[in-house]
């Protein structure tokens, strides 16, 4: 069987693809030539490296030309299964009846030659025996392969086929969304599975996404992820300081680190919440927090810690951090710090952060897994700013046994996320859409 994986955002599908291939399976992942944004390179994964914020904020106007030579800087190679689509020879593509509604057929083809990379990637999918995609690009190519797909969405993806997004203003723009949203919608209907470890299904406070679930099978698809070794604190206080000496960063004042790695935003992860409740904490001189260099409050926040004289308790990085130097903060602080706003549920960058053994500070809507059946992360459980005070106090002053939250973290991503508790049953799903592919034909 032969696993074709599609969508860059994030890398989540390039994930998926190193842990199959890990775990000797044939696989092809297709770069995805319609995201240049940093986050979502291969080389980002894989290769330690930093970025300025204004680099990542102009990161996805970025010629494929200039990643080239970041990759070529990086010394980083494509693995033997990346395809390029761009490389890609492919007669034009044909659209099979049983594929899509003959009424979106035109829209359909409108899309595959709006994107000169699009016709290589169907070509592609159509080489593969099951795919799995994330992003709205790749679900709507997904379907039009005419190849069995599980979807695995990011968010605004599912959000949008759900009727839950705001659309864009002027009517150009608008109808371009609503048409790309019917196919969508469609890609969703035709899904052999919506796959995703968020119990609220990535509504968020947005709300319930069923109308893009309506044809589907929604299942408990975590994304793989092995734990890593934690050190002892003294040996973690010795390597931080070094890998600050590295990154010409200052040493971090305070006897309890922690990590928020996640874009600086108020409204969608609620740092300012953070951020007022460390000005409440009455032991924060024992607390040092390390903000990420990048996000749309970034200077909002700089200057809110300026204004409130916390430059003592707060560090905020002048660069992004690649996905090894990330983990590598992950194995070295005491804990890390998500969002409070919003989704009430994690991304990567927890599931990251636990299995390095890091606690995590975030709100997670705990009813909401324990409805669907599923186990949530033992997080430090805060969502209101007097939540995430005392929570704060809790660890700077060693009421929280940040140790015993470590050994736990790495527990659950063993029961969870670890790729032996994941990949069967994604292949499961993958033989039972093949089987039944075998019996309709």
């Amino acid at each position: 069987m032969k696993i074709g994986l599609y969508g860059g955002l994030a890398n989540n599908c390039y994930v998926f693809a190193k842990a199959l291939r890990q775990a000797g399976q044939d696989v092809i992942f297709i770069r995805d030539r319609n995201d240049r944004y940093a986050f979502s390179q291969p080389v980002w994964e894989d290769v330690a490296f930093v970025m300025g914020y204004e680099d990542v904020a102009g990161s996805s106007s970025l010629s494929w030309e200039h990643w080239k030579r970041i990759e070529v800087d990086q010394q980083w190679l494509p693995p033997i299964w990346l395809v390029d689509p761009l490389d890609m020879q492919s007669n034009p593509i044909e659209i099979g009846d049983s594929t899509i509604p003959l009424w979106l057929k035109p829209l359909a083809n409108q899309c595959i030659f709006q994107g000169k990379h699009r016709s290589g990637v169907v070509a592609t999918m159509r080489t593969c025996d099951v795919l799995l995609v994330c992003g709205i690009e790749a679900a709507i190519l997904a379907m039009v392969s005419g190849r069995p797909y599980i979807i695995w969405p990011h968010g605004g993806d599912i959000r949008m086929a759900a009727g839950l997004a705001t659309p864009p203003k002027g009517m150009r723009a608008r109808m371009s969304y609503e048409l790309q949203k019917l196919l969508l919608l469609a890609a969703y209907d035709r899904a052999g599975y919506v796959g995703t470890h968020d119990a609220r299904a990535l509504g968020g406070s947005a709300g319930d996404v069923g109308k893009a679930l309506r044809n589907t099978s929604f299942i408990h698809l975590p994304i793989p992820v092995s734990c890593r070794a934690r050190a002892s604190k003294t040996e973690r206080n010795f390597r931080l300081s070094a890998l600050c000496e590295r990154l010409n960063l200052p040493a971090m004042q305070g006897g309890v680190i922690g990590l928020i790695p996640s874009r600086v935003d108020f409204t969608w992860k609620g740092h300012d919440l953070l951020l007022g409740a460390l000005k409440r904490v009455t032991s924060r001189e024992r607390l040092h927090l390390i903000f990420s260099g990048w996000g749309n409050d970034y200077a909002h926040a700089k200057t809110y810690v300026a204004q409130h004289g916390l430059e003592a308790q707060v560090t905020f990085l002048p660069f992004s951090l690649s996905k090894p130097v990330l983990a590598e903060f992950f194995t070295l602080v005491d804990f890390a710090v998500d969002q409070f706003r919003f989704m009430g549920t994690y991304g990567t960058a927890l599931v990251e952060a636990l299995a390095a053994g890091c606690p995590t500070l975030m709100w997670i809507d705990e009813h909401a897994f324990h409805a669907r059946g599923w186990e949530p992360p033992p997080v430090l459980n805060a969502q209101s700013e007097v939540d995430i005070v005392e929570c704060l106090e809790n660890i700077a002053c060693g009421a929280i046994d940040l140790e015993d939250i470590s050994q736990r973290s790495q527990a659950w991503i063993q029961r969870v996320h670890a790729p032996e508790a994941v990949l069967p049953h994604l292949l499961h799903c993958f033989e039972k859409m093949q089987s039944s592919v075998l019996e309709i034909a």
